[in-house]
């Protein structure tokens, strides 16, 4: 039976070859490394075998079929040489193509140090990787630690495992940084090998987003101490946040601060959260904390805020932030304002520009009183205005006495109807 088939191949064949002339073809093929020259050649000496010849018609043409079994035949009669690694090298695509993955692999390790030109060398190495995950995982991961170029990401998106021996060559290596996060991610489960890829990590290897990788990782997982020791090496507005996160759940509101203060950058961009703990941590262990802060964990402009702004601008007695302040205000939360005038007063905290704010608040006469007491004329002047009612005049009436203009005394004091408040002037100025 054997013989009988062999036969009738090798007719087919024959049969195939009588209809190829031997004329030279070029191959225009991305698979086949032509470096302009055809493939097939002419001369006698490169086809003393018929099979071959019909294999590489065969497969110019675009006939697998026949190119397998003319490639077969010529194979088994223990052929060897450039020819023979040329059929194999079409072969082990075309095993590949059908799906035969076992009988591709195995042709292909048969030329991977062959040195033939027409071979595609990178996608001889990414095949053998792809076949190598598909049927062997131990031969790939041997195939990636014996070179660098075998394809690791290729490896690391497939479902064979990583172990110590190809951590330890990942590491020992410089890979593009996209490559790496991959390989990262895949033992992320494992943090004595995610360590030893950071450990041995090369500069070209430390991009933003591998480092910014390794400080959520570390974060995560708990690690404070490699945390900081990257974070103290590598900050940026992200890290800042885990860098206080870990602090709050820590409940280490000393260094939270610490931190904070230390590290904040004007460009840096943090969450409502972040600054609200700093707020937090700072009332929790009495230090003063600066008011801005405040706009920035209550963003939404309300009473809330303004109360919130104002007790905290007291507290600190920040005379220019203040004025700052309240001059972005309108009226409805100047009013909120106004319901801690007496705050105000008892520390002194107004300037000549934040008392015209406050001429709008009903206890407007204990404000004049409190500059009258400080005979400070430039803030009577400043809260009196263009002068709104009855105790701007009467005020500005003292105040004109007081520098001896009484031509704008008498000016001012005579537009005062309230007998009470005119008396109070009236005495003020007779002093």
């Amino acid at each position: 039976m054997f013989k009988i088939i062999v036969f009738v191949t090798t007719f087919f064949i024959s049969s195939i070859s009588n209809l190829y002339s031997n004329q030279s073809i070029k191959i225009d093929s991305g698979d086949v490394q032509s470096d302009n020259k055809s493939i097939i050649k002419t001369d006698t000496e490169s086809f003393y075998d018929e099979d071959y010849f019909v294999g590489l018609k065969a497969y110019e043409d675009g006939l697998t079929d026949v190119t397998k079994i003319a490639f077969e035949v010529f194979l088994s009669k223990n052929r060897q040489g450039d020819e023979a690694d040329f059929a194999r090298y079409i072969l082990y695509q075309i095993y590949q193509a059908e799906g035969n993955l076992e009988s591709a692999k195995d042709t292909l390790l048969k030329i991977q140090d062959s040195k033939n030109y027409r071979f595609n060398t990178e996608k001889l190495m990414s095949d053998k990787m792809s076949l190598l995950l598909k049927t062997d995982c131990n031969l790939a991961k041997q195939f990636l630690i014996d070179d660098e170029n075998a394809g690791l990401l290729l490896y690391t998106k497939s479902e064979c495992v990583v172990d110590k021996p190809l951590t330890d060559a990942v590491a020992q290596r410089s890979y593009d940084p996209r490559e790496l996060l991959f390989f990262i991610n895949k033992i992320k489960d494992n943090p004595e090998y995610v360590l030893v890829v950071y450990d041995n990590l090369s500069d070209t290897e430390k991009s933003e987003e591998v480092l910014n990788y390794y400080s959520k990782y570390f974060y995560i997982n708990k690690m404070k101490e490699d945390f900081f020791k990257l974070y103290n090496e590598y900050k940026t507005s992200e890290s800042l946040e885990l860098a206080l996160n870990m602090s709050w759940d820590a409940g280490n509101y000393k260094e939270y601060i610490t931190v904070f203060d230390r590290d904040i950058k004007a460009d840096y961009k943090l969450s409502k959260a972040s600054y609200c703990r700093m707020i937090e941590s700072s009332s929790r262990i009495d230090v003063k904390y600066e008011c801005d802060l405040i706009e920035k964990c209550l963003t939404k402009e309300n009473a809330t805020l303004v109360k919130t702004v104002t007790s905290c601008l007291i507290k600190n007695g920040d005379k220019d932030k203040f004025a700052i302040f309240i001059d972005t205000l309108d009226s409805k939360n100047m009013r909120e304002v106004c319901k801690y005038t007496g705050n105000f007063i008892e520390k002194d905290l107004f300037t000549t520009s934040s008392a015209k704010r406050f001429n709008t608040c009903e206890d407007k006469l204990s404000i004049y009183k409190h500059f009258v007491d400080k005979k400070d004329y430039n803030l009577i002047i400043s809260l009196a205005g263009k002068g709104i009612d009855q105790m701007d005049f009467a005020f500005m009436a003292y105040v004109y006495a007081q520098q001896g203009n009484m031509a704008e005394y008498e000016s001012y004091i005579k537009r005062v109807e309230d007998i009470n408040l005119k008396g109070y002037i009236e005495r003020l100025t007779a002093k």
